[in-house]
């Protein structure tokens, strides 16, 4: 996670999402990626979207969502 802004806290979120996986294992993280594709290996827990969506893909993303998490330092 070097290549992320180092503002977006990145490594702490992931640290914090091993924690709920680990408790409940069909926890899902969505990461909307922005300028820069991070790739998080194999994990079937964490969903990459680098590709632009539409409001409506966004909003059905929020609607369908539990947590949003704005990553700041």
């Amino acid at each position: 996670t070097d290549a992320v802004n180092p503002r977006k806290n990145l490594d702490a979120l992931l640290r914090v999402f091993a924690r709920v996986v680990h408790v409940h294992p069909d926890a899902r993280l969505v990461l909307k990626q922005y300028r820069m594709n991070v790739s998080f290996g194999q994990n079937p827990n964490i969903i990459s979207v680098a590709e632009s969506v539409t409001d409506g893909q966004m909003a059905a993303l929020h609607a369908g969502a539990l947590g949003y998490v704005a990553p700041h330092r």
